[in-house]
């Protein structure tokens, strides 16, 4: 039973890196879109 908690808390490390790092990796694309020459109204139509 220890053994299967301890696989958890490793599991959800796991998952909460690759949560984060998805996270930035989608910030860093909305900041190369943002740079993008669109009109203003597009860009809030895909971001919202």
């Amino acid at each position: 039973r220890t053994a299967y908690l301890t696989d958890v808390k490793i599991i959800g490390k796991m998952n909460q890196k690759l949560f984060t790092r998805r996270i930035s990796v989608r910030n860093l694309h909305i900041k190369t879109f943002l740079k993008l020459p669109l009109a203003p109204h597009l860009k809030q139509m895909i971001l919202f």
